[in-house]
Formats: C-alpha cells, sequence, structure tokens
C-alpha cells in the first residue's frame, strides 16, 4: 500500500504511549531521531530544539512545555534528513496524559508520521 497526502509519500505512521522521562527514539536505516520531553516552570513556552549528535548520524528533538491534553503539533511538516534521495520529513501531534503536569510527571501519546518528498532542485 502507499499512501499520499499532497506531495508527500508516507514512509511511517503510528502512535506511541511514551514513559515518564524516558526519551523516545526512531531507527530510520542508519539514522537516529530521539525525542525529549522537558518542562522549563519559569516560562510558558512552547518550543522544540534540534540538536545533532556529535558522533554519529541523527538529531534530538527537544520538546520543551508539550502539556496540553488538546494536543500540540506543528503546522508544516518539518525536514530532518534525506533518505534515499528524498528529505525526510516529520510531522506530529503530543497529547499530555493526566497527573500531574506542573511536577513533569506525565507521559504523552504522540501521532507521528514520517513523510518523503523528492529533494527540489535549485536551478539559480
Amino acid at each position: 500500500m502507499k499512501i499520499k497526502i499532497g506531495e508527500y509519500e508516507v514512509f511511517a505512521e503510528g502512535t506511541i504511549v511514551s514513559l515518564h522521562d524516558e526519551p523516545v527514539r526512531f531507527f530510520i536505516e542508519d539514522l537516529t531521531f530521539e525525542l525529549i520531553f522537558k518542562d522549563d516552570v519559569e516560562t510558558n513556552e512552547i518550543k522544540v530544539e534540534a540538536k545533532q549528535f556529535d558522533n554519529k548520524k541523527g538529531i534530538t528533538l527537544i520538546f520543551t512545555n508539550f502539556n496540553n491534553s488538546l494536543g500540540t503539533g506543528n503546522v508544516k511538516p518539518l525536514p530532518l534528513a534525506f533518505l534515499n534521495g528524498k528529505t525526510l520529513f516529520f510531522n506530529y501531534r503530543v497529547y499530555a496524559l493526566t497527573g500531574e503536569p506542573d511536577k513533569g510527571k506525565t507521559g504523552k501519546t504522540i501521532h507521528y508520521t514520517w513523510l518523503t518528498k523528492q529533494k527540489e532542485v535549485n536551478n539559480g
């Protein structure tokens, strides 16, 4: 089966229920993508930071203050890597589970879609 969303092709999709304070790791061919959730009590700012691994191929995505039980996610797919001549994108929605969100004691439900799209050729 092949699934397309506009110009994107679905590479993989699913749902994960995370464990409190445990990173979620995706291993795609020789690449590793790690999701870490943290809370910053100093600010209510919701943000995602990307950090490249020092000694291996991969990226850590740090999700800060993703504590909304109604869900938080990206609007446009996030380009993260190149895979087999295509750009690999990550699309997600994160839902906080009930518990003690002010103390960072909740797990998350993560709906994710990995998408690919032909690399655009720059003719300029």
